[in-house]
């Protein structure tokens, strides 16, 4: 039982504003590794200022930042670079011992094979990571199942400074567990419109791809995304 609110206690400090059933195990998380205790949402607007961010390196200077990240190619690169095209983005990295993120991957694939007349045109595809460690070697060996070219999809490393900032905007927690030897982290997809504000959040690692197929369709076509179900 001890064990149990400890659990709960380090959960809370994570939260984040969605519902209990988007957490459960099993269920599409949205913070993984916290088992199958249920999260009461955080009502505080500034939420985001709360979010927890961990690296791997200890002394890792989060104030220090490029302004742009790199893709797996070493291109540099903005997110306000992709304004004027739909953007499906999911954050990742590449020493996933879990699966979730090969798992994430494999819906943005699905999602992309819809749209691949769009592909690199209207949709482009990021998986932002959030490893201090991520190269754009280590993510192009990642990436080597998939879309390689990144003008369709990038996979994008950088400083954690960069990191943390885009990660806030998006509503990502990111915490190392040096123990265990993996991310504890927020699981969220996010459609991003062509003026590159987000059209629709697509939480925890079960979200429906046909939803997300529908939606990018709806967009192309100048009609509103999908009511949420």
């Amino acid at each position: 039982m001890k064990n149990m609110f400890v659990v709960l206690a380090a959960v809370l400090m994570m939260a984040t504003p969605a519902t209990a059933a988007e957490h459960a195990h099993g269920g599409g998380e949205d913070l993984m590794h916290l088992h199958d205790t249920p999260v009461i949402p955080d009502k505080q607007t500034e939420y985001k200022d709360k979010l927890q961010y961990g690296f791997r390196d200890k002394k890792a200077e989060l104030t220090r930042k490029n302004g742009y990240f790199l893709d797996q190619a070493g291109n540099k690169v903005r997110l306000s670079d992709y304004r004027g095209k739909l953007v499906l983005m999911d954050f990742i990295y590449s020493d996933c011992k879990h699966g979730i993120c090969q798992y994430l991957n494999k819906k943005m694939n699905f999602v992309a094979g819809k749209h691949k007349d769009r592909l690199g045109k209207d949709l482009v595809l990021v998986s932002l990571s959030f490893d201090d460690r991520d190269t754009p070697a280590t993510l192009a060996a990642f990436a080597a199942n998939w879309e390689k070219d990144p003008a369709k999809w990038a996979y994008l490393s950088g400083l954690p400074g960069d990191i943390v900032e885009t990660c806030r905007e998006y509503g990502i927690a990111v915490r190392w567990i040096e123990e265990e030897g993996f991310f504890e982290h927020t699981v969220r997809t996010v459609l991003i419109g062509r003026d590159g504000k987000v059209v629709k959040t697509y939480r925890g690692r079960d979200y429906k791809m046909q939803e997300a197929v529908d939606d990018i369709a709806n967009l192309l076509a100048g009609k509103p995304p999908t009511p949420r179900q």
